[in-house]
């Protein structure tokens, strides 16, 4: 029985935004004014926060929050404001609205004695619209060998080549050539539009990694996972370059079964072994809720056989690596 080894070096899927640029990555949380008011106490201080960033209709809006851990929740006045009056000195507050957006986290906030400081607060949406941009499938059998290879993705299938009439048929053959009709090609390639949501990131997982270490620590990643040569040379100068720029970047890989949550593989023969390998980053500034990040551990695959191999990743909002509250 032939055996085959099909690799997918796989998606760049980025945010969709004017002329495709990555998004701009605001601050959550913004100082708008500080102003002194000589009819409060000496011992108190006051917080307004305006909220933006709502994409639903409601007219009546609940902020649940908290302040230094202790849990409230209000009514936002029409103009989507709250206001906490606190005692001066440095304070912490967490925000919550609903699931359907992520929580936002404050640094230590700093107030003077009578003073009423007015803050812009940016709730973000928690699904996410990406292009899954180049998938790129590479087959590998031991000897020439009949395949059929399809792709169910989350979203909507936008751009495949060669041409995808639910599936491409081809041979395969031992030194990567792929024969569709009379054309031979290097890999398949497709795109598909999609939504992300925070959930498919685990909770204060992933890496924080200098941009000048990014070579390296993707070079040990990939080698970890067991990516070979080429695929690991193709992986590194499209992501590198990206990387290498930004004085600090979150990384966090999504693996194997997991990432069906972009789209399935349906591939015949049936093969042996499925690893999918997909990198999501995003640039970042060091803050105390990302020092406590748990690398993850990437076991090394197993190519015997029949074996999927799938690598790629996204550029993502910095929202979706906020550690969850419990609010």
């Amino acid at each position: 029985m032939n055996h085959l080894i099909l690799i997918l070096i796989a998606v760049n899927f980025s945010f969709v935004s004017n002329a495709n640029k990555t998004p701009e990555l605001l601050p959550e949380i913004m100082l708008a004014s500080s102003e002194k008011n000589d009819n409060l106490r000496t011992d108190e201080a006051v917080f307004i926060f305006q909220f933006n960033g709502f994409i639903d209709a409601s007219v009546n809006r609940t902020i649940r929050y908290s302040i230094d851990g202790e849990n409230e929740a209000q009514e936002l006045g029409k103009q989507n404001e709250l206001k906490i009056i606190s005692t001066p000195g440095n304070h912490v507050f967490q925000f919550f609205y609903n699931a359907e957006y992520n929580e936002v986290t404050s640094d230590s906030l700093i107030i003077l004695a009578q003073y009423v400081n007015t803050y812009n607060v940016r709730f973000q949406a928690v699904d996410y619209p990406v292009i899954l941009k180049k998938p790129v499938i590479y087959l590998y059998p031991e000897s020439e060998t009949s395949f059929t290879v399809s792709v169910n993705p989350k979203g909507k299938m936008a751009f495949t080549y060669p041409a995808y009439n639910d599936s491409w048929k081809g041979i395969a053959y031992p030194n990567g050539d792929i024969k569709i009709g009379d054309e031979t090609f290097n890999y398949l390639f497709w795109e598909a539009d999609q939504t992300v949501t925070s959930d498919v990131i685990k909770s204060n997982q992933g890496s924080i990694v200098k941009g000048s270490e990014t070579i390296s620590f993707l070079n040990d990643q990939l080698n970890l996972f067991g990516l070979n040569s080429k695929e690991k040379a193709d992986f590194i100068t499209f992501w590198g370059p990206n990387l290498a720029k930004n004085k600090l970047n979150y990384i966090y890989f999504v693996l194997n079964e997991e990432a069906n949550y972009f789209g399935e593989l349906f591939i015949s023969p049936k093969p042996d072994n499925i690893y999918r390998i997909y990198i999501l980053t995003c640039p970042i500034e060091i803050t105390d809720d990302l020092v406590d990040m748990e690398p993850q551990k990437i076991k090394p695959m197993n190519r015997n056989g029949f074996t999927i191999v799938e690598w790629g990743g996204s550029i993502i909002d910095s929202n979706m690596i906020k550690p969850k509250l419990n609010l």
